[in-house]
């Protein structure tokens, strides 16, 4: 095997084999080694360790899963119904009761927590499918905000409770729902208004949107 161009595909192969039938966990890098056919000592030429192969692993099975929920979004028939299909469907998806492989979750789940990179990849993604959306809104009509790619980073981070949520809370998924539905019509109704001219004034919109917070308050 050590010979062969696509050793890499053929580890996290092996690797995936592992972790969805024993977990994460209980899995050795001795173990995929000897499923490949190598010893440990030639398969760290490929990854520096277990959890690079899982980065793998997971940025291919993310790749798959953005791909079709970008895919059932377009069942929308306006702009406001793909961001909302879109949105519900994350949490959906990602939440364990919901998914079709638990052992791929927790993997996932593991990446999310250690691997800062992997989750700000996830997100971006993410974003690019939104901003799309969003600037599709724009062009019909339908949204009226001046930036889609800074509005997709405020929808992303609005809703980032509803994104694995397990993560973040221990509540149902019908509560979820119930709750991700609300912010949903929220965040609708806001991309719908004109912004202001300092609506866009800071690069990640946090001077603007906290210079906004404090007017108001004074006021």
């Amino acid at each position: 095997m050590e010979d062969k161009p696509n050793v890499p595909a053929s580890i996290i192969e092996a690797a995936k084999d592992r972790f969805l039938h024993y977990g994460y966990a209980k899995t050795t890098i001795a173990e995929i080694a000897k499923d490949c056919g190598m010893s440990p000592g030639n398969l760290y030429r490929y990854f520096p360790g277990k959890i690079d192969i899982a980065e793998a692993m997971g940025r291919e099975a993310i790749s798959e899963g953005a791909a079709s929920l970008a895919a059932d979004a377009e069942e929308g028939a306006t702009a406001s119904e793909k961001l909302r299909i879109f949105l519900m469907l994350i949490l959906e998806r990602t939440t364990s009761g919901s998914h079709p492989d638990r052992k791929l979750f927790e993997v996932i789940h593991i990446l999310i927590s250690h691997r800062p990179d992997f989750a700000q990849w996830r997100r971006s993604l993410h974003q690019n499918i939104v901003q799309h959306i969003i600037q599709e809104g724009v062009d019909s009509g339908e949204f009226a905000v001046a930036d889609a790619g800074l509005a997709a980073k405020r929808v992303l981070c609005a809703t980032s409770k509803y994104s694995y949520p397990e993560l973040y809370t221990k509540e149902p998924l019908e509560v979820l729902k119930a709750e991700l539905e609300g912010l949903i019509n929220l965040l609708l109704r806001a991309l719908s208004v004109p912004e202001g001219p300092e609506s866009c004034a800071g690069e990640n919109g946090t001077s603007s949107d906290t210079a906004a917070s404090a007017r108001t308050t004074r006021h």
